[in-house]
């Protein structure tokens, strides 16, 4: 069985076209922000909310999330029609 950091996920990653969001907290052990700041480098529309002290699951501050995210998704379907 392969574990995720086995797999080529900037390769694959890079081959996505379309917007990405990336919302990130500063305080993430799990997984750190730096990781989004790199696939924004790979994604031709890619963009990234670093949140300050945020944690892996946004337990500080979940509506703030939920509104940034839901921000870029009525951003996308205004640019669609």
């Amino acid at each position: 069985m392969k574990a995720a950091r086995d797999l080529p996920i900037y390769e694959t990653a890079a081959q996505y076209q379309g917007p990405a969001f990336m919302i990130h907290g500063t305080g993430d052990v799990v997984v750190p922000y730096t990781y989004s700041l790199r696939y924004q480098r790979i994604y031709f529309q890619g963009q990234v909310k670093l949140v300050e002290g945020e944690d892996h699951g946004f337990s500080k501050n979940t509506k703030g999330a939920t509104r940034a995210v839901a921000d870029f998704f009525c951003e996308q379907l205004k640019s669609k029609f």
